[in-house]
């Protein structure tokens, strides 16, 4: 019998080719939300890329949990539900035209959905994934949902306001531009790369 840890590891190096092979006026969402200098830095140490350890699972296979329970949820009441959909938006940056990607994990009629997954329930929803749902509400005109799943809680939370064009094309600028590294404070603890960037800092530093 094939090894289905090993065919999981397969589909995520799929992802990173993916990654590296798009084009060069292209930016995803999930790159505003993080330190700009990442971005360089996959396609610099693809082999530092680490989205296989099991953290990364545990968030992957929650993730894929409740996009069966949407899809049933569907399914029972007639409605149509898209699962990792993929959008993007052109925006106008300098006079340079930026193609913003992204994969919404469920899009109903109504509302795009985001699910997050987390060790403890303190501090949420946290700013970055409120951040993300809002420039996928922006992209598709819709309202927003946001689901939480830790061992202390399970719970959402609905958002009206998507976040404006001006603000995403600002939030573009400076991710092409290297502006503001890190983002957050915890952003170099968690980072592969920290060991080689130039900007790495403490927390009491940030």
């Amino acid at each position: 019998m094939d090894s289905i840890v090993d065919y999981y590891i397969e589909l995520k190096r799929r992802e990173m080719e993916e990654y590296r092979n798009r084009a060069e006026n292209e930016i995803h969402v999930t790159e505003l939300l993080e330190c700009p200098l990442k971005r360089g830095f996959r396609q610099r140490y693809p082999f530092l890329v680490a989205p296989t350890l099991p953290p990364f699972m545990h968030g992957d296979l929650i993730h894929l949990g409740l996009q069966k329970v949407l899809e049933i949820y569907g399914k029972e009441k007639g409605i149509e539900v898209e699962i990792e959909k993929e959008v993007e938006k052109k925006f106008s940056v300098d006079g340079r035209e930026v193609v913003l990607k992204g994969r919404c994990d469920a899009v109903l009629p109504g509302a795009v959905v985001e699910v997050k997954s987390a060790l403890s329930d303190m501090s949420i929803p946290q700013a970055h994934h409120v951040e993300q749902l809002k420039i996928y509400m922006n992209m598709l005109g819709k309202k927003g949902m946001l689901i939480y799943i830790t061992p202390n809680r399970a719970t959402e939370y609905f958002l009206d306001d998507p976040m404006g064009d001006e603000e995403i094309v600002e939030r573009i600028r400076k991710a092409l531009n290297n502006e503001g590294t890190p983002r957050f404070a915890w952003e170099c603890e968690r980072c592969t790369f920290a060991w080689f960037c130039p900007k790495k800092k403490t927390r009491e530093a940030v």
